[in-house]
C-alpha cells in the first residue's frame, strides 16, 4: 500500500473513501468565501463529500477578506469599503461602510475570533486595525510602515493584531501596529510562507533556498534561527504554514510534492502526508477552527479544497454549481 493517501476527484468515491475511515461530520458548511474568478461572495453548502459551492451573493467585488467565522467580510466594491454580513447578504442589504479604511488594501489577518483585523496598504505602504469588539466598527487611523521600501507579499499576527511578520523580497521583517516599525528578522531567508504563535514569542518560517523549516524567537536580545527540520523531496516549495493553538505542531504544504503534512515540532518529524490535488494557496478557517479553505478556485470550472482537522486531518473538494454570475450573462447579451 501506498504510503500516501491519494485523493479522488469523483464526489461519490470520496464520500465513500471518508465513511470508510470512520469519519463524522457535524453538520452542513456554511462559511463564505471569496470566489476569485467570479469576483463573488458565495456559501459552501451542504456536507462534506457531497457539498457545493454555491450562487453568488455578491458581485462585482475588487478585493475581499472573509473572517474566520465565516459570516462577514470586509469588501471593496466599486472603490468602496464596506463590512458585509451573512445577513445583509441574506436581505439583500449593502452591509456597512466603513469610512477611513486605507486605499488599495492588498493583505489581511483576522484575530481568530473575528474581533479584529488588520489590513495592509500597498498604496500608502501601511498597516490599519479595524475593531469589532462594539456594536460599531472602529476604523483606527493607518500607521506608515517605517524602514521598509520593499512590498509585503504574506502577514502573519499573534493573537492580538499587535505583532506582525510578513514576506517581502529581502526577508522576513517584524512590525508593530502600533509604531508601524520595520525589524529585519530573517534577512537572508527566501521565505515562502511564515506564522506566528498565539503569544507572539515564536516565528515560523519555510525557507525555500535550504529547503527547510525554520523557528526564531522574537523579542529577545540574542535571538538566533534555529533550523527545525530540512527535506529537499517534502520541503522544497513550502506554499501555506501553519501553527496549531497548543503551539506543539505544524501544518504545511509543499507545491512541488503536493502533499499536506503534520509537523510534530517535538520530534521533528513529518507525517506521511496527505497527497493533493492542486497546489495549497490558503490554510483559512471556514466558521470552525478545524476547518479550512485549502485551496481557492484559480479558474471557472475548477472546484476548491478544503482540510477538515476535527478528528484526522482529510482534505476534500467542493465542486462549483452551474452558477454564472449576472455580470457575464449581461456581456452575453
Amino acid at each position: 500500500m501506498s504510503p500516501v493517501l491519494r485523493l479522488s476527484l469523483v464526489a461519490a468515491a470520496a464520500a465513500l473513501s471518508l465513511a470508510a475511515q470512520g469519519i463524522k461530520w457535524g453538520g452542513p458548511i456554511s462559511g463564505l468565501v471569496y470566489d476569485s474568478p467570479t469576483k463573488s461572495l458565495r456559501q459552501i453548502l451542504g456536507f462534506p463529500g457531497g457539498a457545493r459551492l454555491g450562487p453568488a451573493l455578491l458581485e462585482g467585488i475588487e478585493w475581499a477578506a472573509v473572517s474566520p467565522a465565516g459570516k462577514a467580510a470586509l469588501v471593496v466594491v466599486e472603490a468602496q469599503a464596506r463590512l458585509v454580513t451573512s445577513l445583509d447578504l441574506a436581505q439583500g442589504a449593502p452591509g456597512l461602510v466603513l469610512d477611513g479604511l486605507t486605499e488599495e488594501p492588498k493583505l489581511a489577518r483576522w484575530a481568530e475570533d473575528s474581533s479584529w483585523v488588520v489590513v495592509y496598504s500597498s498604496a500608502g505602504r501601511s498597516l490599519q486595525r479595524v475593531l469589532f469588539t462594539s456594536a460599531n466598527p472602529v476604523v483606527e487611523p493607518p500607521v506608515a510602515i517605517d524602514g521598509l521600501d520593499e512590498e509585503l507579499t504574506a502577514l502573519a499576527s499573534d493573537r492580538t493584531g499587535e505583532t506582525l511578520a510578513a514576506v517581502t523580497a529581502k526577508g522576513v521583517v517584524l512590525l508593530l501596529t502600533r509604531d508601524g516599525v520595520a525589524t529585519p528578522l530573517l534577512p537572508q531567508v527566501e521565505a515562502t510562507a511564515i506564522a506566528i504563535n498565539r503569544e507572539g514569542t515564536m516565528l515560523w518560517a519555510a525557507d525555500r533556498a535550504l529547503q527547510r523549516i525554520i523557528r526564531f524567537p522574537i523579542g529577545g536580545p540574542d535571538s538566533v534561527e534555529e533550523t527545525v527540520l530540512s527535506d529537499p523531496e517534502k520541503l522544497a516549495d513550502v506554499t501555506v504554514l501553519g501553527v496549531s493553538a497548543d503551539g506543539k505542531r505544524l501544518t504545511l504544504a509543499d507545491r512541488s510534492a503536493l502533499l499536506l503534512h503534520q509537523l510534530d515540532i517535538d520530534q521533528r518529524s513529518l507525517d506521511e502526508g496527505l497527497q493533493l490535488d492542486a497546489p495549497a494557496t490558503a490554510l483559512y478557517p471556514l466558521g470552525d477552527p478545524g476547518l479550512k479553505l485549502l485551496s481557492p478556485r484559480g479558474k471557472q470550472g475548477e472546484p476548491l479544497y478544503l482540510l477538515d482537522e476535527r478528528r484526522s486531518p482529510s482534505v476534500f473538494f467542493v465542486p462549483a454549481s452551474s452558477f454564472v454570475p449576472a455580470s457575464e450573462k449581461e456581456q452575453a447579451q
